[in-house]
């Protein structure tokens, strides 16, 4: 793992290997295939001079020839004939791209504790689908891949205006928040996988509360502003998991801002909704530059009964 080409205490081994053991002139000698651990064995070879030879495994990259030349005893044995192999990484960084050129430059900081999903399928056909979230400078690293082709997902971070993306050094394919086709070859690293958000802007409304509440014939979203700036509409989202990274837009239309300068008070029926089931919403505002802000959750279960809902009370800032 460390591409030390050392076999060290930790690093596991690859089993079903293919090796071949050819006697001097070339010619197979005999062929046996790595024990679940890793390791090999040939016995009963008469002394002379062999080479030890492994048949790179599917979807690795080497950190050592994939020959060995050995010289056999007449009597007793050798050992550490080792193979190291190696894996790849899709990594990036989440970052707040100050001048919007989807470069991060210095002085501009990583956003930490985002989330971002790889998702994609191996050489050998197998589905990948992994999440993590961002360290405290912003960066990611999805490690030990085998060659394969992926796709790296971004869940845009709260409170944050949605920036330019870029694509990383093995190419692929870039729409908003997400890099697919990364074409991963065996042992690659592919780097600088990056999504550049806009600058912490103070919203354009102060908004005093937002709830949902489950009443008759479903859910009711109820918001209000005390100052509404430039705001366009609003929209709703919602999500069964608690998980802002699979809530679906509830609103087909967006809402048109009424505030004008001042507040106003919006309402908004979900009846597409099952029972038995805790929803959890958030709300979307968007201004007339096209600046997005995000407020919420706030949850409510669908057979509590009416009046049950939660109200979250959120600071407001206007600008």
């Amino acid at each position: 793992r460390d591409r030390s080409t050392s076999f060290d205490s930790g690093e596991p081994g690859i089993g079903g290997v293919t090796i071949e053991l050819r006697d001097s002139g070339g010619a197979l000698v005999a062929t046996t295939t790595t024990n679940p651990d890793g390791t090999y064995l040939f016995v009963g070879m008469p002394g002379g001079s062999y080479t030890i030879v492994e048949l790179q495994p599917n979807g690795y990259g080497s950190s050592t020839p994939d020959s060995l030349p050995v010289v056999v005893p007449n009597s007793g044995r050798i050992t550490d004939q080792n193979f190291g192999e190696i894996l790849g990484s899709i990594s990036g960084s989440v970052f707040v791209d100050n001048d919007d050129d989807g470069v991060q430059d210095p002085g501009e900081v990583g956003i930490p504790g985002t989330t971002v999903t790889l998702i994609g399928t191996d050489v050998n056909g197998i589905p990948v689908n992994r999440t993590i979230t961002t360290d405290s400078n912003g960066n990611y690293t999805f490690g030990d891949l085998l060659g394969g082709n992926y796709t790296v997902i971004e869940t845009q971070p709260l409170n944050h205006g949605d920036g330019r993306d870029s694509l990383g050094n093995m190419g692929g394919s870039l729409t908003n928040d997400r890099s697919s086709g990364i074409a991963l070859g065996s042992g690659v690293d592919a780097i600088s996988y990056n999504f550049g958000e806009s600058p912490l802007t103070p919203t354009s409304i102060v908004l005093t509360s937002f709830t949902a509440t489950h009443e008759s014939g479903g859910v009711i979203l109820r918001w209000e502003t005390s100052v509404e700036l430039d705001t366009w509409g609003f929209r709703l989202y919602r999500s069964a998991s608690g998980s802002y990274e699979d809530a679906m837009l509830v609103t087909p239309n967006q809402l048109a801002a009424t505030g004008r300068g001042q507040g106003a008070s919006y309402e908004w029926s979900d009846t597409n909704v099952e029972p038995n089931v805790t929803y959890t919403y958030w709300l979307e505002e968007t201004d007339l530059n096209h600046n997005v802000f995000i407020y919420g959750p706030v949850r409510t279960q669908v057979n509590a009964p009416a009046g049950g809902g939660y109200r979250l009370y959120i600071p407001g800032v206007s600008r």
